[in-house]
Parts: C-alpha cells; structure tokens; sequence
C-alpha cells in the first residue's frame, strides 16, 4: 500500500518543474538561470514562488527536499500543472505561449 506522500509524487511526476534558480536574476546562464534578467527576481524563494503559484490559482506542490543540480546547496523544487491530461489549460487567463 503507498503512503500519501508516494501518491502525490506518482501524480506529480508528470508536471513542470520550476526551481527558484530557473528565474533568479542574480545568476547566470551556466549557473541556470532560464529567462532574461530583467525578467528575472533576486534571489526568490520556494515559498515566494508558491505564493505565485496560489495568487494565479496554478495546482501545484511544494518539495523541499529536492536539490537543483547546478545549486546543489539550495533546496527546493516546486511541481505544477498548467494543462490537464488533454492538453487543455486549466486556468484560460494564463497563455503558455
């Protein structure tokens, strides 16, 4: 029998993932920044993203014990579903493209 936590990462496993490094617009390119700096934020947060994530009602999970391979030392990676499981968004107001 799986335990709730096991369940959520099997339903989750195939959502995005966004880690805090992905949109710090202190960091560069090599050190995995992913959007422009002027795009970017200084040095977010997990929670602060979630906090985002909440604000713009995105269906998503907070995991802290995950690590970004470039950023070893900072913890933290947030999963979240823009589509459903046929492609159609879930929130109309947010254009994935």
């Amino acid at each position: 029998m799986k335990s709730q936590e096991e369940e959520i990462r099997e339903k989750i496993k195939n959502w995005n993932s966004i880690y805090p490094a992905y949109i710090n617009s202190q960091f560069s390119i090599e050190e995995g920044r992913r959007i422009s700096k002027k795009d970017g934020v200084a040095n977010p947060t997990l929670k602060e993203i979630g906090e985002v994530m909440n604000f713009l009602k995105i269906p998503h999970v907070l995991e802290f014990d995950k690590k970004y391979s470039r950023d070893f030392f900072t913890e933290g990676r947030l999963k979240f579903q823009l589509n459903n499981e046929s492609a159609v968004p879930l929130n109309k107001e947010i254009s994935t493209s």
